[in-house]
């Protein structure tokens, strides 16, 4: 599920699909927006969080549904980026602090600032208020 109200179909479905012992995946939202709700009530109620295509499809994959992984690669690796920068981008999401992607990474923080305005001057992460990046959607 992606994104669901409180009262939702999908919500309907995804508890059909638990009582038919079916696994359940869910979306992580803004706590903030009511489209989220359902979805985090979910993840907290045992369905699996998604929290990344690879992770995803590996979870799938354990479940016994074909996949081939060998033809999946990071967003970093699609976009042609060295090792640092693409350890940086992975590390950024939806407003994410500095403190927080630094702390992800085992480097110095002067080189993950340094990254992080390439990524910016690239035009693959926006830079917010607070020293807080968030991923563009190219």
């Amino acid at each position: 599920v992606v994104e669901a109200g409180v009262k939702s179909g999908a919500l309907v479905t995804s508890r059909f699909a638990e009582e038919q012992n079916r696994d359940v995946f869910a979306v992580p939202g803004d706590i903030n927006r009511p489209t989220s709700a359902g979805t985090n009530d979910l993840i907290y109620d045992g369905a699996r969080p998604v929290i990344g295509a690879r992770r995803f499809i590996e979870d799938l994959a354990a479940a016994g549904v074909p996949v081939k992984l060998q033809n999946l690669g990071s967003a970093a690796q699609a976009r042609g980026l060295g090792p640092v920068d693409a350890a940086v981008f992975e590390a950024v999401r939806s407003d994410t602090s500095f403190e927080d992607i630094h702390k992800s990474l085992a480097m110095p923080a002067r080189d993950v600032l340094t990254s992080l305005s390439r990524l910016e001057v690239a035009g693959l992460i926006m830079r917010g208020a607070g020293l807080r990046f968030s991923r563009k959607h190219c």
